[in-house]
Order: structure tokens, then C-alpha cells, then sequence
């Protein structure tokens, strides 16, 4: 521990400066760092001709206010000090037996450690209050998500789920009101029926697999690309060339990012497979410093996109889903020569 020192005479004046040890500077007040927390007093009358026969006492207002007779010794050692401000009094005794009221005093101050500062204090409360903010915030931002899914799930299970139900509902009426008349044909309302069913059941398998947070990786979505390319274009006889940057497998997209992306796809894919009516289709998917850029083609027979008739509300949900991803679309095609459709957009790690 470290010491400070202090050399000062006692003196029936009412003041008489300290003098530090190591300096020639007067001085009425000692300060020390918090480590600096044990100092020894040294103090002595200036009447030189009574040495040996002067008595003194001390005090060290702030530690302890009761005086401490010490007999002639002149030394005061005080450890474990507190951070504050203390005073040191000091009389002596050597002219009449009492004891004067005119005292030597000394002012000493330990400086608070940082950690005890105003300023630390501050920065501390700053730093929670922020950190409290921030997980409100957060919380407030996770509960807003939460929100969006359950509202995105049930307009998903509204638009694509539920207008076929009612279909089904229908034909299964008309199917059931007219199963005594013997000459009415039920198969195209039964064809209708399946189809209807089959319609379900793609969009809860979509619905399924987009909220599932395994798939976030485009290892996941790749795959369902391939799947679901195969199964609609295969049995077609069309000739499938894919090519996807080796780097998508590190990347993860986000759950509406997937899905809107994933359904763009499968839009285009659905519109070859309806109306295309080629040999071949190319499937391109790069990443360029997080940017996607998707790419379809096909060696179809084309068609208008002023008319817009082939992929009809298709093309238009196209464009929304791109707008929706703050991406953009363009979509080629001409009769006779395909159809090509490039989607650029930020991903998200």
C-alpha cells in the first residue's frame, strides 16, 4: 500500500502551513489516489527550547471525532481510508497544562476510484437504459413479426386454401343433388373435385415447408427447385439444364424473402409447363455480393406480354412478388422464340 507522508509543527497559532515531504511548496491539504488510502503524520511544536516536555493530541474529523492523546510523541498513522474529505487537528500542550483553542489542522482528501465517479455512474445508467431499450424494441419488432406471420398463414390459407375448399363444396353439392339422375355425367365435376383437392393439397405443402425454419438455407430451396421442376416438366419431355452458383449453400433468405421468391418460381415454372409448349428450359440462379439474379427460359412458341394473355393474374403476381422482395423483374418474350424472365434482388445472410 502506499504511503503519503506529511511533515507540519504545531504552534498556539491559529494556522501554520504544511509543508509536503519532497517539495518546498506550502500547503494546507493533502490528496491521494484511493490506492493511496494509509498516511502517517508527523507533526512538531516550533518551540524548540520544550522538547521532550510537550504533550499532544490528535484527531481526524470524518474517521474518528474523539481527540487521541499520544503523550509527546508527534505521529499519527491512519489506514483504510474511506474516499472523502477529512480534517486533521493537532493542539499542544506545553505552555500552562491546558490545552489551547488555537489547533493546527490539515485538510486530506482520498479520491474516489473511477468505478465511484459521477461520470461512471451516468455512463452506466446511459449503458442499461439503452440495453433495456433495445430488448423493448427488440421484443416490440419479434411480436410485430409474430404478427405478420399468423396474419401472412391465414390470408395464405384464405387465398389458396380456401377458394378451393368452396369449389370442392360446390361440385360435391351438385354432385350429391344430382347422383338420381341417371343421365347426368358427374365425372367432369369428380375431375373437378380432384383437382380441386390436389390444389390444397400443393398449397399446405407450400405453406408447410415455407414457415419451416429448416428451409431458410438455400440448400433447402435449391433442392425444392429441382424437385418441383422435375415432377412438372420432366413427364413433358422437356430437356432441363440448371445452374446454381456453388456459393448459394452459405446463404440463408429469410422466411417471406423465401416465399415470395420460391412462388415467383413457381409461377414461371406452372406458366411454361400451361402454355410454353417447348423442348427445353434453362434455370440460372448467381449471386453477385449478396444480390441475387434469377433467371428462366424457355424455347416455347412465346406470346404477347402487351396482351399479357398467357400467365394471365400470374404475370401480375409476379411483378408484386418482386416489388415485394424490393427487387425488380423483366420479363422477355416474343411469339415464336420463348420466353425469358430475370429477377434481381438483396438477399439477406
Amino acid at each position: 500500500m502506499l504511503m503519503e507522508r506529511s511533515h507540519f509543527p504545531v504552534t498556539d497559532s491559529s494556522f501554520i502551513p504544511v509543508v509536503l515531504k519532497d517539495t518546498s511548496e506550502f500547503a494546507s491539504k493533502v490528496v491521494m489516489k484511493y490506492e493511496q488510502n494509509v498516511i502517517t503524520l508527523h507533526f512538531a511544536s516550533t518551540d524548540y527550547t520544550m522538547q521532550g516536555n510537550i504533550r499532544y493530541r490528535y484527531k481526524l474529523q470524518g474517521f474518528n471525532n474523539t481527540w487521541i492523546s499520544f503523550g509527546v510523541v508527534g505521529e499519527a498513522t491512519y489506514t483504510n481510508l474511506n474516499s472523502s474529505n477529512y480534517t486533521f487537528f493537532v493542539p499542544a500542550n506545553y505552555k500552562n497544562g491546558t490545552w489551547g483553542s488555537k489547533m493546527t489542522s490539515l485538510n486530506i482528501g482520498v479520491i474516489s476510484p473511477w468505478w465511484q465517479s459521477w461520470w461512471f455512474y451516468l455512463t452506466l445508467f446511459t449503458i442499461v437504459s439503452s440495453n433495456i431499450y433495445v430488448l423493448y424494441r427488440y421484443k416490440v419488432y419479434q411480436t410485430a413479426q409474430i404478427e405478420r406471420l399468423r396474419n401472412r398463414i391465414a390470408r395464405d390459407l384464405h387465398d389458396e386454401v380456401g377458394s378451393s375448399i368452396s369449389t370442392i363444396a360446390i361440385y360435391s353439392r351438385i354432385a350429391y343433388e344430382q347422383s338420381g339422375n341417371e343421365t347426368f355425367d358427374n365425372k367432369p365435376l369428380l375431375k373437378r373435385i380432384t383437382d380441386s383437392a390436389t390444389e390444397i393439397m400443393e398449397s399446405m405443402n407450400d405453406i408447410v415447408w415455407n414457415i419451416n425454419t429448416q428451409n431458410d438455407n438455400f440448400e433447402h430451396i435449391i433442392s425444392r427447385m429441382r424437385e418441383h421442376v422435375y415432377q412438372l416438366l420432366e413427364a413433358k419431355g422437356y430437356a432441363i439444364h440448371l445452374d446454381f452458383d456453388q456459393h448459394l449453400n452459405q446463404i440463408k433468405l429469410s422466411m417471406e424473402k423465401r416465399r415470395d421468391f420460391y412462388l415467383i418460381y413457381k409461377e414461371a415454372v406452372n406458366n411454361i409447363a400451361k402454355y410454353a409448349d417447348g423442348k427445353n428450359v434453362w434455370i440460372t440462379l448467381k449471386l453477385h455480393h449478396n444480390e441475387f439474379e434469377f433467371t428462366i427460359k424457355d424455347d416455347g412458341k412465346g406470346f404477347d406480354t402487351e396482351s399479357g394473355r398467357e400467365g394471365g393474374n400470374g404475370l401480375t403476381n409476379m411483378r408484386y412478388r418482386a416489388a415485394a422482395l424490393n427487387g425488380g423483374i423483366k420479363i422477355t418474350s416474343h411469339p415464336g422464340e420463348g420466353t425469358e424472365i430475370i429477377l434481381t434482388f438483396i438477399g439477406s445472410h
